[in-house]
This record gives structure tokens, C-alpha cells and sequence, in this order.
């Protein structure tokens, strides 16, 4: 782990600092002072030997701009900030920033919606594995045309160490047509049902939110 060194200051605020010590009571590197000094955000001095240096009310300024960075702002919104502390404005300071607030939240929003829309489109991807267990040949290209099977694939999956039957469905059969083939079904195979009965709808996002492309997934446990 890297060791910090606790650099000792005096009261007197117009002490200098070493670009170098500014850098290390900050934890940044030389590279981030630099431009900040060229993008005229904080600016270092120079003493009368030409030596860079800071001073020790620029601190503060460098804790406020650092704060600024790791929550998203950027260099030109910074400058505008630092324009508005120079001038005591803090009426102004609190409007650019529940400005930001607002656009971060629109940000968040927009990141939740595409987040569910991924996770729709994950999970029926997932259904599609699912039903090319059993059968591989379930999604076939027609005339370039993606399509899948107009029928109802069944299943005995052990899930969690428990028994479930599982009938995927396509949207052209009516569920109670296929409730009543998916008991048929688990019937025919020995079982008995076990708890009760679950229907999920999955389907792909965008243009291809078609109800032939919608997949319904009846799943109950079971048991022999």
C-alpha cells in the first residue's frame, strides 16, 4: 500500500507548494495539475527564481474541482462554476448544479429503460436455448425470413433439484388449449402436478416485438 506523507502548512495561506507537493496532498498526478493550470482552472505562480508554484489557498479550489470531476462534470462546467465562486454568486452555482442533477437523472432513467430491454431480450434468447434442447431445428430461416415452428414444445427440466413440466407455447394456440395439451402431456409422462401453475411471455425488443415472435413459457412442478 502506498505510503502518504503528511505535509505540514503553516497558517500563512500565501505558503508555496511545489507542483509537486500540491500533487501529493491531493492524490493526484503532476499530468492533472498541468492541465488544469492550462485550462486556466487553477493557474500555478511563478516566484522570482521562475519556479512553479501554488499557494495555499488554492487548495480548497482543488478539493472543490476534484469533487467536481468524480461526480461527472466536466472541464467547460467547472470553469463556468469556478467563475461564479470568484464572484460569490452562489445562487447561480446552485442553479448550474440541480441543472446537472436533472440531466443525470434523465441519464439514469434512460440507462434503466435500455437495462430492462436488454434483460427482455436476454431472457428470450435464454427460452430460445431452452426449447433447442429439444428441439434444434425450433428457429429456421424461410426465404431469408428468420421464423420459428407454429407448434408447442414440452419438457421435464429439474430445476433446484425439483421436478418442473414445461410446455413452450407459440402466441397462435390459445392458452386454454394449450393448459389443457401441457396436462395431457405430463399425464401421458407420469407425473403429477405439484404446486401451482406459471405463465411467462417472452419476446424480443424493437421491430421484432411481434406477436408471432412471442414465446409463452406454462411451467408447473411435478412430481411422480
Amino acid at each position: 500500500m502506498k505510503e502518504f506523507h503528511r505535509i505540514k502548512m503553516s497558517e500563512d495561506k500565501n505558503e508555496k507548494l511545489t507542483v509537486a507537493q500540491m500533487a501529493e496532498l491531493l492524490g493526484v498526478n503532476i499530468t492533472t495539475l498541468r492541465y488544469y493550470n492550462k485550462k486556466g482552472i487553477t493557474p500555478f505562480k511563478r516566484d522570482e527564481n521562475n519556479y512553479r508554484y501554488y499557494s495555499k489557498n488554492q487548495v480548497k479550489n482543488f478539493m472543490i474541482i476534484k469533487n467536481f470531476r468524480t461526480v461527472g462534470l466536466s472541464i467547460e462546467e467547472i470553469k463556468e462554476l469556478k467563475k461564479k465562486f470568484d464572484l460569490n454568486n452562489y445562487k447561480d452555482i446552485t442553479k448550474i448544479l440541480e441543472k446537472k442533477v436533472r440531466e443525470f437523472d434523465r441519464k439514469i432513467e434512460t440507462m434503466k429503460e435500455k437495462s430492462e430491454a436488454l434483460k427482455k431480450c436476454t431472457r428470450y434468447i435464454k427460452v430460445l436455448v431452452e426449447i433447442a434442447e429439444v428441439d434444434p431445428d425450433y428457429i429456421f430461416f424461410e426465404n431469408i425470413i428468420l421464423k420459428q415452428k407454429e407448434e408447442m414444445i414440452f419438457r421435464i427440466k429439474n430445476i433446484e433439484e425439483r421436478d418442473y413440466a414445461i410446455l413452450y407455447s407459440v402466441d397462435k394456440f390459445k392458452d386454454l388449449d394449450a393448459i389443457n395439451t401441457f396436462y395431457k402431456r405430463i399425464e401421458e409422462e407420469g407425473y403429477k402436478i405439484d404446486g401451482d401453475l406459471s405463465i411467462e411471455i417472452a419476446k424480443p425488443q424493437g421491430e421484432l416485438d411481434k406477436s408471432f415472435y412471442k414465446i409463452k413459457i406454462f411451467k408447473v412442478p411435478v412430481k411422480k
